[in-house]
C-alpha cells in the first residue's frame, strides 16, 4: 500500500481544529474521517496518524475509511482489500451501509471480481449474525422473560459477543425496536461484556421511532451517565431518520443536545431544519426559536441564512409582523434582504390568500434597489394560480421583464386548468411576449 503524504503536508490541509492539542475522542476522530471523506488520502493519512497516536478507532471509524476506500474502486487492489484484511484482523464488522456503498461502487466501475468477493467475505461473516437476528426477531414473551428466552434460542450460536457483533445484531432487527432493547440488555448482562460507545450508538439508532422514542431518550440519558456521547455520524442518521417521520421535537432536541457537546453539526444543519419546520402546513414557531436561540449561543451570532431561515417560518406562519422585526434585526446586523428574502414574504402572503400585497412587495423590492428575479415572479405567479387568482398571475406574466423559464410554464398550464383559455380576457394581453407565451400553454394544456 502506498504510503500516506507526510504529516506536515497534511497539516496545512486539513481544517485547524482537527489538530486540537486537547486528547481526540472517539466522536472527534469520526467526525474528523466524516469530514475528509471526500479525498481518500487525506482520510487515510488521518487514520494511519490517530491509529499510530492510539486514538479511539472503533468500528464506526473502520467503516467510515472503508466507505470513503470504495469510493475510488479503481484503487481496490492497494487501498480497500488491505484495509478490508486489517478490520477483519481487528475483529470489526463490514456494516450493512458500506457494503452496500462499496458494492454500488464495483458495479458501477464494473469490478466483478471484486463484487462477488466481497459478496462472499459479507455473506460468511453475517451467517452467526442472522442467527442471532432470527432468534431476536422470534421473542414472544415479555421483557423480564426476554433474558431466559434468549440464553436458549442462542444456545450452539456461534456469536463472538463484542461491540461490534452487537451493532450488527441489532442493524439486523431495525424494524422491532422494542425486541432490539430487550437483546441489547441481554448482551449487557453476559459475562465479560460491557457495552460502549459503537453498540449504544447503534441501539439509540434503532429506538429513533416513534414507537420507541420514549426509550431512545432514556438511552441518551444512560449514555450521558456513562460518559459516552451520540458521534456525529450517528447523529447525521438519526437526524434524518426523525425529519423523515415528520417527528419535528426530536430532530430539534437532537440539535440541542449535540450542539452543547464537543462535535457540533454543521452550521448549515440550523438552516435545513429551519426550512424543514417551514415547510410544515402550521409551522411550530417556538421549535424555529429554539433552534436560532442554541445558534446564537453557540457561534455568537445569526448569519444571513438563519435570518432567512427564521424569516422563512414567520411569513408560511402568517406572522407577518414578527417577519418585518426580523428583516429590520437583519439590516441592523448588516444583512441586506435579496430576493430570497422578499421571496418568502410573497409566498407567505400568497399562502393567505393576500395576493395584492404579495404583488405591491415586488414594487418594494425595486424602490429598494432589489430587482425580482424569474424565481419572484413564478412564486407570485404561482400563488396566484392556487388562490384562482389566473388573471391576476396572466397580468403578471405581462409585466415581468423576463423570459418565462418551463417551471414557470408549468405553473401557469396547471394554473390555467380548470379554465377556459379561450374565455381569458384579451386585456390581459398587453405585449407580444405574453400572447406568445399563452399560446405555448394553450399547447400544453
Amino acid at each position: 500500500m502506498a504510503p500516506p503524504p507526510a504529516f506536515s503536508h497534511l497539516r496545512r490541509l486539513l481544517p485547524l481544529r482537527l489538530f486540537c492539542t486537547d486528547a481526540p475522542t472517539r466522536e472527534s476522530v469520526l467526525d474528523s474521517l466524516t469530514r475528509l471523506s471526500g479525498d481518500p488520502s487525506l482520510a487515510l493519512a488521518f487514520f494511519r496518524r490517530s491509529q499510530a497516536a492510539g486514538h479511539p478507532l472503533g468500528s464506526a471509524a473502520y467503516n467510515i475509511m472503508l466507505r470513503t476506500l470504495a469510493c475510488h474502486p479503481p484503487s481496490a487492489q492497494s487501498h480497500f482489500w488491505p484495509f478490508l484484511h486489517e478490520m477483519n484482523d481487528a475483529s470489526h464488522y463490514v456494516d450493512q451501509r458500506t457494503y452496500t456503498a462499496a458494492l454500488t461502487s464495483f458495479k458501477k466501475a464494473r469490478l466483478t471480481a471484486d463484487y462477488a468477493s466481497l459478496v462472499a467475505h459479507y455473506t460468511k461473516a453475517q451467517a452467526p449474525i442472522s442467527a442471532a437476528a432470527d432468534a431476536v426477531r422470534g421473542l414472544e414473551g415479555s421483557e423480564s422473560e426476554a433474558s431466559a428466552e434468549l440464553d436458549k434460542k442462542l444456545e450452539g450460536v456461534d456469536l463472538p459477543l463484542s461491540e461490534n457483533a452487537v451493532a450488527k445484531v441489532l442493524s439486523e432487527v431495525r424494524d422491532y425496536p422494542l425486541k432490539a432493547l430487550d437483546f441489547f440488555r441481554w448482551a449487557g448482562r453476559q459475562k465479560g461484556y460491557k457495552h460502549g460507545s459503537v453498540a449504544y450508538n447503534a441501539m439509540a439508532w434503532v429506538l429513533a421511532r416513534e414507537e420507541s422514542v420514549r426509550e431512545f431518550w432514556e438511552l441518551i440519558q444512560e449514555m450521558k451517565a456513562d460518559g459516552m456521547r451520540i458521534d456525529i455520524d450517528t447523529y447525521a442518521n438519526l437526524s434524518r431518520q426523525f425529519q423523515k417521520r415528520h417527528m419535528l421535537t426530536e430532530v430539534v432536541e437532537l440539535y440541542e443536545l449535540m450542539m452543547d457537546g464537543p462535535c457540533r453539526p454543521l452550521r448549515k444543519d440550523a438552516v435545513l431544519i429551519l426550512r424543514l419546520i417551514a415547510s410544515e402546513p402550521s409551522p411550530d414557531l417556538e421549535l424555529a426559536y429554539r433552534v436560532v436561540r442554541k445558534f446564537e449561543a453557540v457561534w455568537g451570532l445569526k448569519t444571513k441564512h438563519v435570518f432567512d431561515g427564521i424569516h422563512r417560518v414567520l411569513t408560511n406562519s402568517g406572522s407577518f409582523d414578527e417577519a418585518a422585526v426580523v428583516v429590520e434585526t437583519m439590516k441592523g446586523e448588516g444583512h441586506q434582504p435579496d430576493n430570497i428574502t422578499y421571496s418568502q414574504l410573497v409566498f407567505g402572503l400568497c399562502k393567505a390568500n393576500r395576493f395584492d400585497e404579495a404583488r405591491k412587495v415586488l414594487d418594494e423590492m425595486e424602490a429598494e434597489g432589489c430587482i425580482p428575479d424569474l424565481k419572484t415572479w413564478s412564486i407570485l405567479i404561482q400563488g396566484q394560480c392556487v388562490g384562482g387568482e389566473v388573471d391576476k398571475a396572466l397580468q403578471c406574466l405581462t409585466e415581468m421583464n423576463l423570459e418565462a423559464d418551463a417551471d414557470l410554464l408549468h405553473v401557469m398550464v396547471e394554473g390555467v386548468t380548470v379554465f377556459d383559455i379561450s374565455q381569458i380576457s384579451t386585456r390581459q394581453l398587453s405585449n407580444s411576449k405574453a400572447e406568445r407565451e399563452l399560446k405555448l400553454i394553450a399547447v400544453f394544456k
